[in-house]
């Protein structure tokens, strides 16, 4: 996942709040990713705060950070986007800072000011390495072996299957926190429940598909299994659910039938067919990642797509044959300026020469002026 600028601005926000600060007083360091205890992969993010001779402040920020209160830390806001606070450990430094006078202009410095101090701070030089963004998602095939496209479009381009005939296979997306794996086509969503336990029969499971939201529980409420606000719109009319037993394909599948409203609109185009998340709350599937499946749009779509095909298809064959019939109209000219060159050639000095014979004796002034062809009568009248 990629904190982005507004998520940091937020954060530290919220941050300088809870203690009393301004926001240039809180400064994110570093934001890695790594595994917690559990196992499972998760966000570590550096951050400290300035606050001058408040140490009260301090502590009691420290002391909530290492206490049963660490979830207020980011808020409900935010633990949407980031999820839930794991684990906090906080620590109070006092730091003596020195007021620089007189100092070199090609030195870098930074200001720093805070409720009870000015200071000017020198800035050490940056570290070489680079923070990675933090992928939420990984793309792997159906039994959920990791692929990658290798040869990617270098401006971002994805292909566009209108046959499955053309359409390799299939690409899932399966998500970093292993609660589902999903692929799509213009029509339809698939998605694998992988929390689901193997084995369930459906009198244990309790499932809810609603036009922007899906659950899926025990019936005892005991576990929420998969659970989550949709990014766009889906038919539950038209969608069903099969659980096989088994892992992956053969266990808890969805199957999701798009609204694609967006389809009917003015100026809509097939790519407002496909989905860049499953949930709101999943960070975006780059377009170049796989392949785009548009063999089931909706009927009246496909129809257009394929009426508009045949129109341009029309098109570019009588384009070819008009080209055609150029071609052959200027071969035919200019056989027809040839064999008159060489007849003329015949007539004036009794042996018969070659039109390259011709042009290679008498060569034109202008090579590029097509008209000037030596015993041209077009050629001499424009001479005179």
């Amino acid at each position: 996942m990629t904190i982005s600028a507004s998520v940091r601005a937020s954060f530290r926000q919220h941050v300088a709040t809870l203690v009393g600060v301004q926001v240039r007083s809180v400064l994110i360091e570093q934001v890695s990713a790594s595994i917690s205890t559990d196992g499972m992969p998760c966000l570590t993010v550096n951050y400290q705060i300035h606050v001058g001779d408040e140490l009260k402040k301090a502590k009691a920020f420290v002391d909530m950070i290492n206490g049963e209160h660490k979830s207020n830390v980011i808020g409900s806001d935010l633990q949407e986007v980031l999820g839930n606070v794991i684990d906090g450990n906080g620590n109070v430094e006092e730091i003596e800072l020195e007021t620089v006078v007189n100092k070199p202009v090609g030195d870098e410095i930074l200001f720093e000011n805070d409720h009870n101090s000015s200071a000017v701070v020198e800035v050490s030089r940056p570290t070489l390495e680079m923070d990675l963004p933090y992928r939420m998602y990984k793309l792997v095939d159906g039994g959920g072996s990791a692929i990658e496209r290798v040869d990617k479009h270098p401006f971002c381009m994805s292909r566009i299957h209108y046959n499955t005939k053309d359409k390799g296979r299939d690409v899932w997306v399966e998500m970093m926190d292993h609660s589902c794996r999903w692929t799509q086509t213009a029509s339809e969503i698939t998605v694998q429940a992988l929390k689901v336990p193997p084995g369930s029969s459906k009198q244990e499971l309790n499932i809810l598909i609603d036009t922007r939201y899906i659950k899926i529980a025990a019936a005892d409420g005991s576990h929420i299994y998969l659970e989550g606000e949709l990014a766009k719109s889906v038919i539950p009319e038209e969608s069903a659910w099969v659980h096989l037993g088994g892992h992956n394909e053969e266990g808890f599948v969805l199957y999701l039938k798009k609204m694609n409203l967006e389809l009917f609109s003015d100026n809509a185009t097939h790519m407002h067919s496909w989905w860049s998340r499953l949930f709101t709350c999943h960070c975006e599937i780059k377009w170049d990642d796989y392949d785009k499946d548009y063999s089931d749009l909706p009927a009246p779509v496909m129809e257009d797509h394929l009426l508009m095909e045949h129109a341009k298809e029309q098109t570019r064959q009588i384009e070819y044959k008009e080209s055609d019939e150029r071609d052959d109209a200027n071969e035919r000219n200019d056989a027809r300026k040839r064999n008159r060159q060489e007849r003329l050639a015949e007539m004036r000095g009794g042996s018969y020469k070659s039109w390259v014979q011709l042009n290679r004796l008498n060569p034109p002034e202008d090579p590029f002026d097509s008209m000037n062809v030596p015993g041209d009568r077009d050629s001499e009248l424009m001479s005179k």
